[in-house]
């Protein structure tokens, strides 16, 4: 079952009927491809004797169009193994966070569908205690820690003045490490 209105979600890092857009609180409809992916995976996963049960987020990476293509394409070229977000924001919004086994169809900016992610690995470190080899898992920028800790400390703190709270060093970050595991073949 979706936590969503069929055919409508909400945008920001994760959708679902209660998470707002950090940077306005808008909603935005997702493409029946979600659902056709969805249906598509199920498809190919019973060929291989595996029946996934249901995918728990519909999500895009970024919080603009640039940001999104940007980080869909480390994704789909497999660079990109990995993100972090607060469990402050999934408390704020009333949402689970991912456990490993999950499900996540991942679409582009518009919501159109591009592939789904299974989660592997789940950890939560305070923000200083993120290690350049999940900096690397993360594929962002030159793969450095330092960037790393850039690069997120500015969302990080975009998020946490959108949920009341206040950046820091010590804060807990959820470290997600997941894999593709459909891509439709396109061409």
């Amino acid at each position: 079952t979706r936590p969503w209105p069929k055919g409508q979600s909400r945008c920001g890092n994760f959708y679902s009927e209660r998470l707002k857009n950090y940077l306005g609180g808008t909603v935005m409809s997702y493409d029946s491809s979600v659902n056709l992916m969805w249906e598509k995976f199920i498809e190919a996963s019973r060929k291989e004797g595996v029946q996934p049960e249901s995918y728990k987020f519909v999500f895009r990476f970024g919080d603009n169009k640039k940001s999104s293509d940007g980080l869909l394409s480390l994704v789909l070229g497999r660079r990109k193994r990995a993100t972090a977000y607060s469990p402050w924001f999934f408390e704020h919004d009333g949402l689970p966070l991912p456990q490993v086994g999950d499900y996540s169809i991942v679409t582009d900016w518009e919501g159109i569908a591009r592939c789904i992610i299974q989660t592997v690995h789940t950890c939560t470190v305070p923000f200083i205690e993120v290690d350049e080899e999940f900096a690397i898992m993360e594929g962002e920028g030159d793969l450095s820690l330092s960037y790393w800790r850039m690069a997120h400390e500015s969302y990080l703190s975009k998020e946490c003045k959108r949920t009341g709270n206040v950046f820091s060093y010590q804060m807990p970050v959820f470290c997600e490490v997941f894999t593709v595991v459909f891509e439709p073949i396109t061409g």
